[in-house]
């Protein structure tokens, strides 16, 4: 059973009174016949306040056929023999079906008999029954799991131990032999599940060989079974090993219509898949795809190791590898997820933010060790991810504004980290950081060489912040697009570099001058030469306004700025070979292999984006909803860049350690790389390759991509939110090539 995102177990600032439940369980004393074993459970509102309880598969809410309680005897506990579900609480959220949740007053119960014929094997043991899952509740549209008071039910069982209910029954060796099956499926869902296996299918056979060529915890394998033991490493080489090709040799139910379920199986009944609602709107290969349920399924059954679901989702699977390995390698949606994966994902989860400064009133939903999801209110709309960890709450800010970028100088305070105060589960308190942020500058500039501004951010509230100096920002003297430059009469032509960061890699390098620190009441004061970073020639002299201050400047004399004002020109450019300065020789290899993979990548691209005329998931996962005008500006974009990357100047003398490289949008040809690039891998997400491509979009005879947001998560939400930014973006542009597919 899997959910599309972990269930949490905190609420920032105690927002609300925690609900008190109480839950009894009720039955038989004696059972002679396990086919007539029935258990009645008995949940009710012993707290003040009404709560909205959601009848998940996997709790006493829920008459699913699950492994809903905890059974102990004197002579061990019964085997298992019901079903796991693949389950998504959030889809359940937002169906706004009110027949998936139970509404109690404060008083109140709801009553469910529970029928465990066929559930439970109690061939060897006699038990004592208790309640094992959680019921959960939902708080102001999020989800958060209750503890409840529980009083276990203790019965004998005798007679007929074993009850086959429900459950089909296959043999493993039929599995192997037979070919894919439907019941209850149309043509169009049989295409569709032939497609989603096979793809299950590449994904068990790339995971066949990577475990067969590893022989020690490389980061992949560590990253989702955790700390390497040979033993546990032949466990998770068997599980996929007995998959195989099974996906290919199963037959699919289509009955199942439960809107937020994906699949479910008996894990004794290998060879039968049974999907459900949410199966059917998911893409065929990615996150929570159907080709990743069918993995996670097939892992359930017991001949092909009997996973379990300890956890769900990327977050929690990560997390569960570094705190208890053996459940790591006995969960499903470890499985799931490492096949698809070949590079580390990130923590961190892309979403709006809206409001104004200060920040008030967070509403946190986080887990120790999990991506966290909140809501701040501050002055614009922006894009954060946001990760908890167990040394602090770390907000990662992205430079984009929404619906206007008005306010981008504001939206440029990045990297909040703020120091976790107090974690007492259920409740976690944090402080909340309010910043201001002014511009000055002189009123009358008559030669824009000599333009500076000064920015200062001041801590205005009362607890110490840690400001991550990202070069797209304010806290930077890198020449990036940090302010927005109006004026009646135009604006000028942004000139200056764009750069390929990484928040992470400073965030772990350990490297405090990536930060700035402010206690209470301090402030951060920078001067920004704008000299050679914007052209106001287009826009002529008069009076501009800078964004996030209330000066204005006047602009007159020399309009333009001679730093870095050779334009090679197109022609020339791709007729000159692949060129270095400052490189080494082992550099120098490095990059031409590089610039080749990229050069494939673009073509790739191209001949794909020609091979089609509407939105293929490929497609729509990276720049949206397609239309005919933003893909044929996609198209352009990669036939512009063509084979430019063998064509370029790479320069070496870049020595930042989270910065992958940057160009002068204004200077086709010329690319700097620096430190993070010669730690990332030639192909693949975050690669060199998908780096080149990422800075030649950047280049404005190519379409002068801009980075409205990095990383995947936040390119593929900005895909979903805004297709015309997602278009302009250059990581929607280098995710778009490292990934075919799809990024997974």
């Amino acid at each position: 059973m899997r959910s599309t995102s972990a269930v949490v177990a905190a609420l920032a600032a105690c927002v609300a009174a925690a609900p008190s439940l109480k839950l009894t369980v009720t039955g038989p004393s004696v059972v002679t016949d396990v086919d007539n074993l029935t258990v009645k459970a008995i949940v009710t509102n012993t707290g003040a306040e009404t709560v909205k309880l959601l009848k998940d598969p996997r709790t006493v809410l829920s008459d699913w056929r699950t492994n809903t309680f905890a059974i102990e005897g004197a002579a061990g506990t019964p085997a298992f023999t019901g079903i796991k579900v693949k389950y998504s609480p959030e889809l359940a959220l937002k169906s706004g079906d009110e027949s998936k949740f139970a509404v109690l007053a404060p008083g109140q119960s709801f009553e469910l008999t529970h029928d465990l014929a066929g559930v439970y094997n109690f061939t060897r043991s006699g038990a004592v029954l208790c309640w094992k899952r959680l019921p959960i509740r939902r708080l102001n549209g999020q989800l958060a799991t209750v503890a409840a008071e529980a009083q276990s039910h203790k019965l004998k069982v005798g007679g007929s131990l074993a009850s086959f209910k429900g459950a089909p029954k296959h043999d493993k060796s039929g599995i192997a032999r037979r070919a894919i099956g439907y019941t209850s499926c149309s043509s169009t869902r049989q295409s569709q599940i032939a497609t989603a296996a096979n793809s299950a299918n590449s994904y068990v056979s790339s995971a066949n060989s990577y475990l067969a060529g590893i022989s020690s915890g490389t980061t992949r394998y560590t990253t989702w079974f955790g700390t390497f033991t040979s033993s546990r490493f032949s466990t998770v080489k068997s599980h996929y090993s007995l998959i195989g090709t099974d996906a290919t040799s199963t037959t699919y139910d289509c009955t199942c219509t439960e809107s937020g379920t994906y699949a479910y199986v008996y894990p004794s009944s290998p060879g039968y898949v049974y999907l459900c609602g949410a199966f059917w709107n998911a893409p065929n290969t990615g996150t929570d795809s159907r080709a990743g349920t069918i993995v996670h399924e097939q892992s359930h059954f017991t001949v092909n190791g009997g996973t379990d679901d300890h956890v769900y989702g990327q977050s929690g699977a990560k997390s569960l590898a570094k705190s208890s390995p053996d459940q790591a390698i006995d969960n499903a949606d470890n499985h799931d997820i490492a096949p698809k994966t070949t590079l580390d994902i990130r923590d961190h989860a892309a979403l709006s933010l809206r409001g104004s400064v200060p920040f008030v009133s967070p509403l946190l939903r986080l887990a120790r060790g999990a991506t966290a999801v909140t809501e701040f209110a501050i002055r614009i709309v922006l894009l954060v991810h946001v990760e908890f960890t167990d040394t602090g709450l770390i907000l990662h800010a992205v430079t984009t504004c929404e619906p206007t970028r008005e306010s981008t100088a504001y939206c440029n305070i990045l990297g909040i980290t703020i120091t976790r105060r107090a974690f007492s589960p259920p409740c976690v308190r944090v402080a909340v950081p309010s910043l201001s942020l002014t511009v000055t500058g002189p009123l009358n500039v008559t030669d824009v060489d000599n333009l500076f501004v000064r920015t200062v951010v001041t801590n205005t509230g009362s607890d110490s912040v840690k400001l991550l100096k990202d070069p797209s920002s304010v806290l930077s003297d890198w020449q990036t697009n940090s302010f927005i430059i109006k004026s009646r009469i135009g604006t000028p032509l942004f000139t200056g570099i764009r750069i390929k960061y990484s928040p992470e890699l400073a965030l772990k390098s350990g490297d405090e001058s990536n930060f700035v620190i402010l206690a209470s009441g301090e402030s951060f004061a920078l001067a920004h030469s704008l000299a050679g970073v914007y052209n106001f020639t287009r826009s002529g002299a008069g009076e501009y306004n800078f964004s996030a201050s209330n000066i204005s400047n006047m602009i007159g004399g020399s309009l333009v700025a001679l730093r870095h004002k050779e334009k090679p020109s197109r022609r020339a450019m791709l007729r000159r070979d692949i060129g270095y300065s400052g490189c080494s020789e082992a550099q120098k290899s490095q990059i031409s292999t590089a610039a080749n993979f990229a050069n494939e990548y673009v073509a790739n691209a191209t001949a794909y984006l020609r091979s089609i005329s509407t939105g293929t998931t490929r497609y729509t996962q990276w720049f949206g909803t397609f239309d005919s005008t933003r893909f044929g500006t996609v198209k352009l974009h990669f036939e512009n860049i063509g084979t430019d990357a063998t064509s370029s100047t790479y320069d070496c003398g870049c020595t930042q350690s989270a910065t992958y490289a940057y160009v002068y949008q204004d200077r086709p040809g010329y690319v700097y790389l620096c430190e993070a690039f010669w730690s990332a891998l030639d192909v693949g997400s975050d690669s060199r390759a998908g780096t080149i491509v990422h800075e030649q979009s950047h280049f404005v005879v190519n379409g002068g991509t801009d980075d409205h947001v990095y990383g995947s998560a936040s390119a593929r939400l900005l895909a979903q939110s805004n297709p015309d930014q997602a278009i302009d973006n250059a990581d929607n542009h280098e995710y778009f090539v490292e990934n075919d597919p799809v990024l997974i």
